[in-house]
């Protein structure tokens, strides 16, 4: 059974997207943290370079440190290509179907509950749950209304439910 939201007293144009802002405040937080974390490992890394310059049985911490350095660039990229998506998605209403980027309520038929962001991307933060878009998890709920009801099937696993809330 598909739920009319605006039959409720809902309007899709004047809901917040509250937790879209929460995850912009904590993304720009994580960025900060990863862009001090860049800055550190390249001071270490240029240091190891240095130390090790004369020294050929050192070339493979010179190319650890570079390594470090290198991933902790492309972590700070990437946390600012996620941020200026959901910045970009602010500035939009809340979504009549599920679509990226956006907060999902679900309710399971065994009467669980479950809670998280849909990305385009996978993402880690402590504390939040994110599921990306391209999972089959994800690929499964794109396109679905509140209301409506979802199956996912993967080996022994099976979820089935309603979509209660996107924001």
């Amino acid at each position: 059974m598909l739920i009319n939201l605006s039959s409720l007293g809902y309007n899709y144009a004047e809901m917040k997207r509250d937790e879209i802002q929460k995850l912009f405040k904590v993304l720009g937080e994580e960025l900060e943290k990863a862009k001090d974390r860049e800055r550190k490992v390249k001071e270490a890394a240029d240091e190891i370079a240095r130390s090790a310059y004369n020294s050929p049985s050192q070339s493979g911490d010179r190319f650890h440190s570079q390594s470090q350095a290198d991933i902790a660039k492309e972590n700070v990229e990437r946390l600012e290509n996620i941020l200026k998506k959901v910045e970009k998605e602010l500035q939009n209403p809340v979504p009549e179907s599920i679509t990226p980027v956006c907060w999902i309520n679900l309710e399971y038929e065994d009467g669980g509950k479950d809670g998280f962001f849909l990305l385009d991307e996978p993402l880690s933060i402590s504390g939040y749950k994110f599921v990306s878009s391209n999972s089959p998890f994800g690929n499964k709920l794109k396109g679905k209304k509140v209301g409506e009801k979802f199956e996912f099937v993967s080996g022994d696993i099976r979820k089935a439910g309603t979509v209660v809330l996107i924001e």
